[in-house]
């Protein structure tokens, strides 16, 4: 019975060490404000995967949660990826001077950044209402805390 029970604790504890570090990686994340709709609501609850500067990689588009100097914490769509040149101009998109199909609604002001290689360019995507690298400028890599899973 003893070596039985003993069996049982030692394959659990096993399974436990062996996906504890798959299960750490990912977090459930509530959305505070409107900054990224429509994409995701205020108040909605989505699955994000934490970032490791070391490992992980991640794309032009994709959804991070970042803290800001006073740590305050911001969820956000990637636009511009380290050592590239964003520019807004007249509410349209430009990377390295190509065009990208993705207008800003914000006609009145025109953005420019050249980024270093720690450097990325964030935007919420309801541009109008979105406290972002338009204000806050570049973000370092190493403020993301997680990506989005898509």
């Amino acid at each position: 019975m003893y070596r039985k029970t003993y069996k049982i604790f030692e394959n659990l504890l096993l399974i436990v060490i062996n996906f504890s570090p798959q299960i750490t990686k990912y977090r459930y994340i509530r959305v505070n404000g409107p900054s990224m709709e429509p994409t995701l609501k205020n108040n909605s609850i989505f699955f994000m995967k934490r970032f490791n500067l070391a490992t992980d990689k991640f794309e032009r588009f994709s959804i991070i949660r970042y803290k800001d100097s006073t740590n305050k914490l911001y969820i956000k769509r990637i636009i511009g990826l380290p050592l590239e040149k964003v520019e807004i101009k007249e509410s349209k998109l430009f990377i390295d001077g190509k065009y990208h199909k993705k207008n800003l609604l914000d006609k009145n002001k025109n953005y420019s950044w050249a980024l270093e290689q720690n450097q990325i360019i964030v935007l919420g995507d309801n541009y109008l209402n979105s406290f972002d690298s338009r204000k806050l400028g570049p973000i370092n890599l190493s403020d993301i805390q997680i990506t989005h899973i898509r």
